[in-house]
């Protein structure tokens, strides 16, 4: 990112930066660098009338570190006013209620949908959103693509399963313990299908029996 210039296309409508394995002196580099892009991002863009979608995944991890916080909050202020849009994913609820500059964000944010959150994560929403017990306990269900959802104040209960039938269910399945199950499955049926062919190399005794000549 910083000994060469880059070899991505930085006018793509989609670019994702990866900070998985970044180390902790270059964290900051980083993430200035990617600060500045999308800065001069939402500068064209205000040029071009097209709006930048932001969407950061893992946001408690980022925000672990107070100037990335910091700098995720001022981006999150300050984009809307000119027509982006920023989506934060968390796994974990409690880390954000804890981290002041996350609990800014949430509280900023007009959008929300909530999976599964079932104890303490539960508990420690109660004290930022208000919810019926009957949201509540949806939340508790451990219901597989189901939740709550809140935009601009109203709450509504959703239910965003999709048939296993249907054709865009094995692209969107993040199950790691049903596919794998899927992939063993499918090796154990191909292993007994090659088992239930014969082998044509092989020589019968009852097609000899039928051989002229054959001696008894």
């Amino acid at each position: 990112m910083f000994a060469h210039e880059t070899n991505l296309t930085m006018n793509s409508r989609l670019i994702g930066f990866g900070l998985k394995n970044i180390s902790d002196k270059l964290w900051q580099p980083c993430m200035l660098t990617i600060m500045h892009f999308l800065a001069m991002r939402i500068d064209t863009n205000q040029k071009t009338k097209q709006a930048l979608h932001l969407i950061v995944d893992e946001a408690q991890v980022l925000c672990e570190q107070e100037t990335t916080a910091s700098q995720l909050l001022y981006a999150i202020e300050t984009y809307r006013k000119v027509g982006a849009i920023v989506t934060l994913i968390a796994q974990n609820l409690t880390h954000v209620i804890e981290n002041p500059a996350l609990r800014d964000m949430f509280s900023n944010c007009p959008f929300k949908c909530f999976l599964d959150q079932g104890g303490l994560d539960a508990a420690n929403l109660a004290k930022i959103q208000e919810l019926s017990p009957t949201e509540f306990r949806a939340l508790e269900e451990n219901s597989v693509g189901s939740g709550v959802l809140v935009w601009r104040g109203n709450v509504y209960l959703f239910d965003a399963t999709m048939n296993k039938d249907n054709p865009l269910f094995e692209q969107f399945d993040t199950d790691f313990h049903s596919k794998a199950k899927q992939e063993a499955d499918m090796k154990k049926s191909d292993s007994e299908k090659q088992k239930d062919v014969p082998d044509s190399g092989t020589l019968q005794w009852e097609d000899l029996s039928d051989a002229t000549g054959f001696l008894e």
